[in-house]
């Protein structure tokens, strides 16, 4: 179990996990919100916001994929682990993939644009 502690964008948030990390969800590509094209900041912040919203119970399940050789050197980007984030809509509900509700609700695409 990971707790959300805080949403970045649209596509990275930062979760404790014994640890303080920084996750880039894997198969979602948001808009940025920390551009000058005025466009992509407003749908980067909506992206955002449905991000806290999915996440608002703050305890996710976080997948790290490895290729089981340790070598962890593709994991990271920028600072950020990749990984993919589940949540609950409900307390008793089932765990879903936050990268795919980020993509059905238009908010983030598979591949970056």
């Amino acid at each position: 179990m990971a707790t959300v502690d805080r949403v970045l964008d649209g596509d990275t948030i930062e979760v404790t996990i014994r640890r303080h990390l920084t996750v880039r969800l894997l198969d979602c590509w948001a808009p940025e919100t920390r551009t000058t094209d005025e466009d992509e900041k407003q749908r980067g912040l909506a992206a955002k916001q449905h991000l806290e919203t999915l996440l608002h119970r703050g305890e996710v399940i976080l997948q790290v994929p490895s290729q089981g050789d340790g070598d962890v050197s593709e994991l990271f980007t920028f600072g950020r682990v990749l990984g993919r984030v589940y949540n609950r809509s409900t307390p008793k509900g089932r765990w879903r993939d936050v990268s795919e509700q980020m993509v059905a609700a238009g908010h983030a695409t598979v591949t970056k644009r």
